[in-house]
């Protein structure tokens, strides 16, 4: 019973905190942003996104993921061992588990660089259970040049000179990115266990492709290595708070009005989303910082 209480007063404790946050001057902090523009370049975005998963999750979490955000991206991929009709999947011959997490994300970029590259300008890999604001990324990207040698998401700091993009809230290559991993012989990066995210941090930098800053005009987070309620109520694992690249700070004032994503989003939890996100609106509500 404490600990429900503790919860509680938590959660209620960074909604206040958020309610109490002082007022922005919207138009004087985005005059120079033509939103217009922005609308139209948001259409011109093309991006393809990369599902990661196996077959125990067919009917759970990748179901859930086709019916929510998954039906907003141009091309929705769901890569697999070996190709399955149900979603569909793509068959990518590699040894199905999370320790061939790295092979199956690296065999899935070269599988939609030979198959998909004209198709998309920005490609985006995402965990199973993480939950993407499309429109959000489509925003950001819009002021952005895919043919930069860029990529996107949480960023941080630790194990790569650079740092690296957490695989769990996702990261999104530029087509120049994608580009230059597909000119890399095969096992010229470490294929063969160890972290997805941080072995592919390891081969961006290697290529010259570097993190891009993805935090709001407010330094906010977009990218969510955790679950939107862990972000909310600030119980976040120190280890998240140390690498971070930014800085982060916990609680409700450090998530973007703009974010992205959010990782560790139960299936039952990505349709509960998808209502609050695109069908529940209270009566007069606004966005209260319209932050790039």
């Amino acid at each position: 019973m404490t600990k429900a209480k503790s919860r509680v007063d938590r959660i209620k404790y960074y909604i206040d905190n958020y309610n109490n946050l002082p007022e922005e001057n919207v138009s004087e902090q985005n005059k120079t942003i033509d939103e217009e523009s922005i609308k139209e370049r948001m259409k011109k975005v093309r991006l393809l996104c990369l599902v990661p998963t196996g077959p125990t999750h067919f009917l759970t979490r990748d179901s859930a993921v086709k019916q929510t955000w998954g039906k907003r991206c141009d091309i929705l991929l769901f890569m697999t061992a070996k190709a399955d009709p149900f979603l569909p999947t793509v068959g990518l011959n590699i040894t199905e588990g999370w320790k061939y997490l790295t092979s199956k994300t690296m065999a899935a970029f070269r599988y939609v660089l030979k198959n998909h590259f004209d198709d998309a300008d920005w490609f985006m890999k995402v965990d199973d259970d993480t939950f993407v604001i499309v429109e959000n990324l489509r925003y950001f990207l819009a002021s952005h040049n895919t043919e930069e040698p860029v990529f996107y998401g949480h960023h941080y700091s630790y194990f790569v000179k650079q740092g690296y993009n957490g695989g769990g809230a996702g990261y999104v290559l530029s087509k120049e990115a994608l580009r230059r991993f597909g000119k890399l012989k095969y096992n010229e990066c470490r294929e063969e266990g160890g972290a997805e995210d941080l072995e592919m941090g390891k081969c961006m930098e290697k290529i010259g492709v570097v993190p891009g800053r993805t935090l709001d005009a407010f330094d906010r987070l977009r990218f969510h290595t955790y679950s939107a309620e862990s972000h909310v109520t600030g119980a976040l694992p120190t280890w998240v708070i140390d690498y971070d690249a930014y800085g982060i700070k916990k609680g409700v004032e450090n998530a973007s009005d703009r974010a992205i994503s959010f990782h560790y989003t139960k299936p039952h939890a990505l349709y509960e989303s998808e209502f609050f996100i695109y069908s529940f609106r209270p009566h007069g509500n606004r966005i209260r910082h319209n932050a790039m």
